[in-house]
Order: structure tokens, then C-alpha cells, then sequence
């Protein structure tokens, strides 16, 4: 039994294909839950943030709430600041500026609050 050559171009391009969805989606299934209540649309879930990539940027906005996040899986270590707008900021740990913040934040009555992994 001989396979037409379009035959095999559709076998091969469907086995692409599913290796395609299943690198890009494999991600999702790894990716770690932290209890933060966010309503950010860049994120799957509501109750879900995973920073995969960090700054060392300080946000020149009210922050209403932080988290110290830890690394698990794919999920980087980090400083989690959530600003007035609701926009979520994933800071590296090491930024030179991030104790000075994190202390003005608690005076003004914004606690850091450590987070576990579900």
C-alpha cells in the first residue's frame, strides 16, 4: 500500500501541529498557584500569578498591595506589586531600590505578605 505524497504531508504537519500545542500549552499545566486576589486579565486564572519575567524598574505609582512570591517550577522569585490601576508588577528581588520601598509601603500601612504555593 503506497501513502500519497499530500497524505503524508498531512500526517506530518498534523503531528506538528500537536507538538506545536503541546510545548506552548504545557506551561499552563505547570504553572504554580499563589493565592493573590488580583481581576488582571493577563492572567489565566483570577486567583493565579506566575512571574516569568522580572524588572528592576520601580513602578512611579501607588501600590496598593505586595507579595513576596517564591520560586517553584517556572515561577521566578519575586516582589509582587499590585498598583492602583490593578496592573501587577513582578520585581526582582535584588533591585537596589525594593527595601527602601518596601519600607515606606508598610509605614503607609501596605504589609508584604508572604505567599504559599497551592
Amino acid at each position: 500500500m503506497r501513502l500519497s505524497s499530500a497524505f503524508h504531508q498531512m500526517i506530518i504537519l498534523s503531528a506538528l501541529l500537536f507538538l506545536l500545542c503541546a510545548f506552548t500549552s504545557g506551561d499552563h499545566l505547570l504553572q504554580v498557584a499563589y493565592p493573590v486576589p488580583t481581576r488582571d486579565s493577563r492572567f489565566d486564572r483570577k486567583d493565579t500569578v506566575c512571574c516569568r519575567t522580572l524588572t528592576t524598574n520601580e513602578p512611579q505609582i501607588k501600590i496598593n498591595s505586595c507579595y513576596f512570591l517564591q520560586e517553584i517550577s517556572k515561577c521566578l522569585k519575586s516582589v509582587l506589586f499590585i498598583d492602583v490601576k490593578n496592573k501587577m508588577h513582578c520585581i526582582d528581588p535584588t533591585a537596589p531600590w525594593l527595601e527602601a520601598r518596601i519600607k515606606r509601603l508598610e509605614e503607609n500601612g501596605v504589609k508584604c505578605i508572604k505567599t504559599k504555593a497551592h
